[in-house]
C-alpha cells in the first residue's frame, strides 16, 4: 500500500512538472494587447525618425518597441539604425541577434561586412593619429 502512494505521488508531481512546462514554454514575446499597440506605435515613431536620417532617436525607439515586445525584426532595424549612425560595434552585435532569433534577410551580410569596414577604417585612423 505504501509503495502504491508513492507511485502515485510521484505521477502527480511528474504530471505538475510538465504543465509547469507547458505554462513556461510559451514565447516569451506574449505581450498584452496594449503593450503590442505601444510597442508598434514606438516602432512607427522610430521608422519615422530612421527615414528623417535621426538614427539615434531611431535606435532608442526601436530599442524600447524591442523591450516591450521582442521582435526579430526590431533588432535588424536597431542594426541599421547604429550601423548609419556610426556605432558599427553595436550594429554587428545586433545583426548578429538578429540572425541567432531567425532573422533571413539577405542584406544583414552584406550590412555586417560594411560595419566591419567600418570599424577598420575607425581602427586605421586611430593609429595613424597616434603615430
Amino acid at each position: 500500500m505504501r509503495l502504491m502512494l508513492v507511485t502515485f505521488s510521484m505521477r502527480a508531481v511528474c504530471g505538475v512538472l510538465v504543465a509547469v512546462a507547458v505554462m513556461l514554454a510559451e514565447p516569451a514575446n506574449a505581450a498584452s494587447p496594449e503593450v503590442k499597440a505601444r510597442a508598434e506605435e514606438l516602432y512607427r515613431e522610430g521608422a519615422a525618425d530612421f527615414k528623417a536620417e535621426r538614427y539615434g532617436e531611431a535606435s532608442d525607439k526601436f530599442q524600447q518597441a524591442y523591450n516591450l515586445d521582442p521582435s526579430p525584426i526590431l533588432l535588424f532595424n536597431l542594426g541599421r539604425a547604429k550601423e548609419l549612425s556610426g556605432d558599427a560595434e553595436s550594429a554587428i552585435s545586433y545583426f548578429q541577434q538578429y540572425r541567432d532569433q531567425g532573422g533571413r534577410d539577405d542584406r544583414v551580410e552584406q550590412y555586417v561586412k560594411d560595419a566591419d569596414k567600418g570599424i577598420r577604417k575607425e581602427e586605421t585612423r586611430r593609429e595613424l593619429a597616434d603615430a
